[in-house]
């Protein structure tokens, strides 16, 4: 019982996908799996992060701390290298009056949707810190409405 308890609550947790800003890797009613001890943050990871508004979002992980972002026309750049994302779908805009490029600090994060053009992501919030990653998804399912 004391091992079903750690694993369910301490070690893993499930949420529900909400919303279609992680298509087409992610739907509206799809149940996750995360991690809640996530260890290192790799960019590709796709992670739960806790925002201002007591909200709960599934984003994918784009740039690390130190890095240096840019949102262009054509797509993302880290350090000056055009990412490959086959994740990813829609045009990808900076937000009005973010910071372009911008230059990640120690701890921080920029994450964003699959769905480009349907995802509140760090080009709104701005870059999260460690302590926003509530976890790392390991898996899904494909059963909806649980």
């Amino acid at each position: 019982m004391a091992v079903v308890f750690l694993m369910s609550h301490v070690f893993f947790g499930m949420a529900v996908v909400e919303g279609n800003s992680m298509n087409p890797s992610f739907v509206d009613g799809e149940l996750t799996v995360y991690m809640r001890i996530p260890g290192e943050i790799r960019r590709g990871d796709v992670v739960l992060v806790g925002i201002s508004d007591d909200r709960t979002l599934i984003k994918r992980v784009i740039a690390l701390p130190g890095e240096e972002l840019y949102i262009g026309d054509d797509g993302v750049y880290i350090d000056g290298i055009r990412l490959e994302e086959t994740h990813a779908a829609g045009i990808t805009e900076p937000e009005a009056g973010q910071e372009n490029p911008c230059v990640l600090g120690e701890g921080e994060y920029f994450v964003m949707g699959d769905n480009r053009e349907d995802s509140l992501d760090s080009r709104h919030y701005g870059s999260i810190r460690r302590e926003q990653i509530k976890g790392k998804v390991i898996t899904l399912t494909k059963q909806k409405g649980l």
